[in-house]
C-alpha cells in the first residue's frame, strides 16, 4: 500500500503527533505537511475504529482545506470512498449547520420550520433615513454574549445614534421568518447547545473524536461550540493551524483563541518545512517575534541558490505601468532560474482586489451599475429588482467560468424569486415551482435560458440588450412577466455601457500563463515563484508603522507572512522606493544587499 511508504519514514515530529490521543494542539507552520499529517491520522484512526454508527470528524475552515485532506486520503491511502458514513468531513460552518443549527434551530429562533442560512440576499434594515446608510445586516450579528455587534469597521454601526433600534428589529423579523445568516447561526448553535444539554450530549456521541484544521481562524462563538461539546461527552479534540496565518479576523476569527488553546491543552510544534528554500525560510522567519525556526526538509528546493528581494517602484507614476514593468522583470527573472511560466508554479500577489483592478488598468473602484427600480408613486423600492439584475448577470458570468452548479443555484434562485415577486425565495418556496411544473421541465427550461444569455465576454452594455431580449423569449415558458434587466445611465460618459462585467463583480484578473490575485484566495496554496506587490499602507495604516510590530496583534502583517511564505524557490517584495529601505532593513538588518534602487526597465 502506498500510504505505508509515509508511515516508515515518518520525522519524529510527525510521529508524535499521530500517536498522541487527547486533547491537545498542533502548531503547524507553512509548509509544514500538516495536510499530511492529518490524513496520516484520518487512516490511522479508520483502521482500528470500531463503531458502525459513531465516527471521526474532520473540519477544516474552508472547502479548499477538507478537499485537500479527502484527496490526499483517497489518493494516498487507497480509500477509495474518502471519508463517508458515519464519519463527517466537511468545514466548520457546515459541521454546525448540519447537525445543530437546521435541525434544532427553530427551538431557539421562534420560527415555525427548519431555519434558512441566507447567502445572497441582503434585506435593508428598515427604520428612518439614518439607519438606511452604511450598514450592512449581513455584517451585524451577535457575539457570545448575545449583545448586537458589527463585523464592519467601516460602518454606520459604532456612531449610530438609534442604539441600534432598528437593526435589532429587523434581524428579530427575520429570525422569526427563518432565516439566519452564517454569523447569527453560530450564535444560535451555540445558544443550542447551552440551552439543551441533551443535544450537545448527543451529538458527542455521536462523533466522539475530532480534528479541527485551520484552527487559528475559528471564531470565538465557533470554539465555544467545540468547548460544550467537549463538556458533554466528547472523548478528544485536535487543533492544527498556525496563529501567524491566521488572515480572517475581518470574518470573525480570533487567533488569540487559538493561542490560549496551546497554553490551555499543550501543544506539539511542526517546524519542518517542505516547501520553501532554507533563504526563503530565513527570510521569513524574519517577521516573527518569537524564536522560530522554519527548518527546510524539501531536498529539491532546500539549498536553492537564490536571496529573497526587495524591489522599488516609483508611486508617482500609474501603478498600471509600474506593476507591468515589474512583472515583466520578474518573469525574466524566473526564466534565468528555470522556472516555467504557468498558473500553479508563478504568482503575482497583492493585497486587496481594487489593487488588481488598478494592476489591470481600472481605477480601483466596484462599478455598480444597476438601476433602482421604481414603484407607481416615484419612490425607490428595497432594491428588489436591482439584486435580480446582478444575480442574473453574476450566473451566466459563472456559467461562462466553467463554475456550473454556483450558477445554476444563483440562477434557480432568482428566477423563482422574480416569478414569485419576492426579494428572496427560501427552499420551502422554491419546491413550489417544482410542483407546478415537474422539477425535470422546471430545470431544463431554466437551463434552456442561462445558455440563451449571452456570453459575459462583452461590454456590460450590449450584454444587456442581447439578455433582455432572451428574456423575452422565455416569459411564456417561466412566467416572468415583463421582467428587464436595466443599468444606469450616465449622462457624461458611457461608462456603465462600456463596464467589464468581470470588474462588476470585484473578480480577480486572469492571465493565462500565471496566477494574479490577492493573498486571501491563494491561502493554502504554493508555487515555485512569487512576487508580492504593495502599497505605502494597507486599508487603515501605513506598513512603516506596523512593520515591527507582533504578528498576533497585527493581522496586515499576517497576511504579508502568508504571502512570503508560499513560494519554494524564488520571493520578491516590490514596494514603494520610498519604503524599500524599512523592508530591507526588517529582513536584512543594516547590512545593505546588492539590490537595484529602482529597477532600470
Amino acid at each position: 500500500m502506498k500510504g505505508e511508504n509515509f508511515l516508515n519514514n515518518l520525522t519524529s515530529e510527525k510521529k508524535e503527533i499521530i500517536g498522541k490521543k487527547a486533547t491537545f494542539v498542533v502548531k503547524a507552520g507553512p509548509g509544514s505537511g500538516k495536510t499530511l499529517a492529518v490524513a496520516i491520522k484520518l487512516y490511522l484512526e479508520l483502521k482500528e475504529w470500531q463503531y458502525r454508527n459513531r465516527g471521526l470528524a474532520a473540519i477544516s475552515f474552508t472547502n479548499v482545506a477538507w478537499r485537500e485532506i479527502e484527496a490526499k486520503i483517497v489518493s494516498e491511502f487507497e480509500i477509495a470512498s474518502g471519508l463517508t458514513y458515519p464519519h463527517y468531513i466537511g468545514t466548520l460552518d457546515s459541521f454546525i449547520n448540519k447537525f445543530i443549527l437546521l435541525p434544532f434551530g427553530h427551538l431557539v429562533m421562534g420560527c415555525s420550520h427548519r431555519p434558512e442560512i441566507i447567502v445572497d440576499w441582503q434585506p435593508n434594515i428598515t427604520g428612518n433615513q439614518e439607519c438606511w446608510k452604511g450598514c450592512k445586516l449581513k455584517d451585524i450579528s451577535y457575539d457570545a454574549s448575545g449583545n448586537l455587534i458589527c463585523y464592519d469597521d467601516k460602518s454606520h454601526f459604532k456612531n449610530c445614534s438609534c442604539n441600534h433600534h432598528y437593526c435589532e428589529r429587523t434581524k428579530k423579523t427575520l429570525h422569526r421568518r427563518g432565516y439566519v445568516t452564517q454569523a447569527d447561526a453560530n450564535y444560535y448553535a451555540l445558544k443550542i447547545l447551552e440551552t439543551y444539554p441533551i443535544i450537545s450530549q448527543s451529538i458527542a456521541y455521536r462523533f466522539p473524536v475530532v480534528f479541527v484544521d485551520e484552527a487559528q481562524d475559528t471564531s470565538e462563538i465557533q470554539m465555544k461550540i467545540l468547548e460544550r461539546l467537549l463538556s458533554n461527552g466528547l472523548e478528544r479534540i485536535m487543533l492544527i493551524g498556525d496563529p501567524n496565518q491566521a488572515i480572517y479576523e475581518w470574518r470573525i476569527a480570533n487567533p488569540h483563541i487559538f493561542l490560549e488553546k496551546m497554553k490551555q491543552w499543550g501543544t506539539l510544534p511542526l517546524n519542518e518545512n517542505w516547501r520553501s528554500s532554507k533563504k526563503i525560510c530565513d527570510f521569513s522567519d524574519k517577521l516573527l517575534k518569537e524564536s522560530y525556526n522554519s527548518i527546510a526538509r524539501n531536498e529539491e528546493v532546500a539549498n536553492f541558490d537564490f536571496d529573497p528581494q526587495v524591489w522599488g517602484y516609483r508611486k508617482d507614476k500609474p501603478i498600471n505601468d509600474e506593476a507591468k514593468k515589474l512583472i515583466d522583470q520578474f518573469l525574466d527573472l524566473c526564466r534565468k532560474n528555470d522556472i516555467e511560466i504557468k498558473k500553479d508554479k508563478v504568482a503575482i500577489l497583492v493585497r486587496g482586489k481594487n489593487m488588481i483592478r488598478e494592476i489591470i488598468g481600472g481605477n480601483g473602484q466596484l462599478i455598480k451599475p444597476w438601476r433602482e427600480s421604481f414603484s407607481k408613486n416615484g419612490k425607490s423600492s428595497k432594491d428588489t429588482n436591482r439584486n435580480h439584475y446582478a444575480n442574473i448577470t453574476k450566473s451566466r458570468y459563472l456559467f461562462d467560468k466553467g463554475e456550473y452548479g454556483e450558477a445554476f443555484n444563483l440562477f434557480e434562485r432568482t428566477i423563482s424569486a422574480i416569478i414569485m415577486r419576492k426579494e428572496y425565495v427560501t427552499t420551502i418556496e422554491l419546491g413550489k415551482c417544482y410542483e407546478e411544473m415537474g422539477l425535470k421541465e422546471w430545470r431544463k427550461r431554466l437551463f434552456r435560458l442561462l445558455t440563451n444569455l449571452p456570453k459575459t465576454d462583452i461590454p456590460l452594455g450590449k450584454w444587456v440588450e442581447s439578455a433582455n431580449s432572451a428574456l423575452i423569449g422565455q416569459n411564456n415558458a417561466l412566467n416572468i412577466g415583463e421582467f428587464q434587466i436595466k443599468i444606469k445611465k450616465s449622462r457624461e460618459d458611457n461608462r456603465y455601457d462600456e463596464s467589464n462585467i468581470r470588474d462588476i463583480f470585484g473578480i480577480a484578473a486572469e492571465d493565462d500563463h500565471y496566477t494574479i490575485g490577492t493573498v486571501h484566495s491563494i491561502k493554502g496554496k504554493e508555487f515555485e515563484a512569487v512576487l508580492l506587490i504593495l502599497k505605502e499602507k494597507s486599508a487603515n495604516e501605513k506598513y512603516s508603522k506596523m512593520i515591527n510590530k507582533n504578528l498576533a496583534d497585527k493581522e496586515e502583517m499576517r497576511i504579508i507572512y502568508v504571502a512570503i511564505t508560499r513560494p519554494k524557490k524564488l520571493l520578491v517584495i516590490a514596494t514603494p522606493e520610498e519604503d524599500r529601505k524599512i523592508w530591507q532593513t526588517k529582513f536584512y538588518g543594516n547590512i545593505q544587499k546588492k539590490q537595484k534602487k529602482l529597477f532600470e526597465f
